[in-house]
């Protein structure tokens, strides 16, 4: 196994279980402040190193910290919240999916293309977006926040959860599917100290 760190300047390295530094990672340097930590993802028997900027440019390397084609990637959004990695037999179709506060979701592919920008249906001008992924990254969901309520979707925009307590509050969420149909979401509303939890039928 390895490790993976970076630190709040965009600086990247990889160690061993031994605590040596990997070549191509003495820092491997990606710019500014990253959106999450980076992650490794294995895909289809190639590795992946995927790092994002809050400024929304993406980088994608092989695990020597060598970049892909095409990358480090200026797609000209902002994301909110997490992403989310598509997975596919074919490497054309392997994309990012990211959302930003003001209702855009985007798919930036593999070979550093942005496809797919579409808009998200807003209730009023103050809501609010972001990605919120599965904890083992089978799917996600959309929060879309308002004065009015927090909803969360799926990733086709079907209403699975209205939440009319939270308002605007602060809120963090959890997904969590365990197989079999067994789903579990909760909403903790930082501000009044509340949690709600739900079954992915929205119970």
């Amino acid at each position: 196994y390895r490790f993976l760190l970076a630190d709040e300047n965009g600086s990247l390295w990889m160690l061993d279980k031994d605590g040596k530094v990997l070549d191509g990672w003495n820092p491997r340097v990606v710019g500014k402040e990253l959106l999450v930590a980076p992650r490794h993802y294995r895909l289809h028997g190639k590795d992946y190193i995927v790092a994002i900027q809050k400024n929304g440019v993406v980088s994608i390397m092989n695990r020597r910290g060598e970049m892909l084609k095409n990358f480090p990637l200026e797609t000209g959004i902002k994301p909110a919240g997490n992403y989310f990695i598509v997975s596919s037999d074919k490497a054309s179709e392997r994309s990012i999916v990211m959302l930003t506060s003001d209702g855009y979701k985007a798919k930036i592919t593999f070979d550093g293309k942005v496809s797919g920008k579409e808009s998200l249906l807003k209730n009023s001008p103050e809501t609010k977006f972001s990605l919120v992924p599965e904890r083992k990254e089978k799917s996600y969901l959309i929060k879309r926040q308002d004065a009015q309520q927090l909803v969360l979707l799926d990733e086709d925009g079907k209403v699975i959860i209205k939440n009319d307590y939270i308002g605007m509050n602060e809120a963090e969420i959890t997904y969590e599917d365990f197989g079999g149909g067994n789903t579990l979401i909760t909403i903790s509303d930082r501000v009044q100290n509340l949690s709600f939890i739900y079954d992915g039928r929205g119970t």
